[in-house]
């Protein structure tokens, strides 16, 4: 099963590769504690929860599109 935007947080972040490209990203948001809170959530319900200014921008762009490179989309 390919891991997407639309994957939990918590099996994104269990996947090597796909936790690589999120580490990348995102930097160290991933360590923030209420980032916990959001593992049982879909990465992209994330994104459109989150406060303004959290997510850097464009880095959800970017991560869509890596990970839709790793799953051969």
């Amino acid at each position: 099963m390919a891991l997407t935007v639309n994957s939990k947080m918590k099996d994104l972040l269990e996947n090597p590769e796909t936790k690589a490209v999120l580490e990348k990203h995102m930097g160290d948001l991933l360590k923030d504690p209420r980032m916990k809170a959001g593992f049982s959530f879909p990465l992209k319900m994330l994104f459109k929860m989150a406060p303004k200014g959290i997510v850097p921008p464009g880095a959800a762009e970017a991560i869509e599109a890596d990970l839709n490179k790793l799953a051969g989309v």
